[in-house]
């Protein structure tokens, strides 16, 4: 079963009755993130899309029309720089955000040094109507800068606050504290403190960390592309649509009009009866 909210990406930015050549980008070697898009990329498929989807869990099923490069390797990144224990101690913690930030732009970069994914960037003559893209590591922004395409973000949770203030959605840290905190409902006063405090220094923690800088990691990202790149935050603020896996019944952030909550059951297939003993 798949959410109908996924098929305003096929009527909206798809051209009804055409073949649309779309690259899928999931970067996050965690099976959680990927199983989310999965629907996306079979429904566009079924449907007479070209697609070329980079994954860390290929599906390898050969009745659909997919090139997956896999960049499975990148599990051994997460692993080595223990990305879980991370983001655990950092909702105790949340001035560690910056150690995170370093981890996850390295796995970037060595992910964009697989072999498959240089050559499609070193290809003059290759071309994408629409990219669908993770709305989380802005190295990887340089995608749609190098193709020039319309993009559509998606993300598995929320987007941190300094997503949505950049994109422009009401920010508040009481009303609605940032989604790397442990924090709902009425907050105590150091939760609101805290919630305070972070959502000052996260945005200096993403520049120092090279996240939204336009100097070193802006460097970074044109040596891996290859081309002369808009500042990286210019490329994030030009996204055509966010959809973000939140239940639209429970999520109380307003959004603008190109967000989309999609829900959180895209994974869910049509049930099936339980096989008789």
């Amino acid at each position: 079963m798949i959410s109908s909210s996924l098929f305003v990406v096929i009527i909206l930015m798809c051209e009804y009755g055409n073949s649309t050549r779309i690259l899928g980008l999931v970067p996050t070697p965690s099976y959680s993130h990927q199983a989310v898009f999965r629907p996306i990329w079979r429904e566009l498929a079924k449907r007479g899309h070209d697609l070329v989807v980079i994954t860390t869990d290929p599906e390898n099923d050969p009745k659909l029309n997919i090139r997956e490069i896999d960049i499975s390797y990148a599990y051994d990144l997460w692993k080595k720089y223990d990305i879980v224990k991370q983001f655990t101690e950092l909702r105790s913690n949340p001035m560690k955000i910056n150690i995170v930030l370093n981890a996850l732009q390295d796995i970037c970069i060595q992910e964009l040094l697989h072999p498959d994914i240089q050559a499609l960037l070193k290809n003059d003559t290759e071309y994408f109507d629409l990219i669908i893209m993770e709305y989380m590591y802005p190295i990887m922004f340089g995608f749609p800068g190098r193709f020039k395409s319309p993009y559509i973000g998606v993300v598995t949770m929320d987007l941190t606050s300094f997503v949505h203030s950049m994109l422009g959605n009401p920010t508040h840290p009481v009303l609605y504290p940032d989604a790397i905190l442990p924090y709902e409902g009425k907050l105590s006063f150091w939760e609101r403190l805290t919630s305070s405090l972070f959502s000052i220094f996260y945005p200096v923690f993403s520049i120092i960390s090279g996240a939204m800088d336009t100097g070193g990691n802006q460097q970074i990202m044109e040596d891996h592309f290859g081309i002369d790149l808009p500042p990286v935050i210019n490329i994030l603020k030009n996204v055509s649509m966010v959809f973000i896996n939140v239940d639209p019944s429970s999520y109380t952030r307003p959004l603008g009009p190109a967000f989309v909550a999609i829900g959180g059951g895209t994974h869910l297939r049509a049930r099936k009866a339980l096989p008789k003993v």
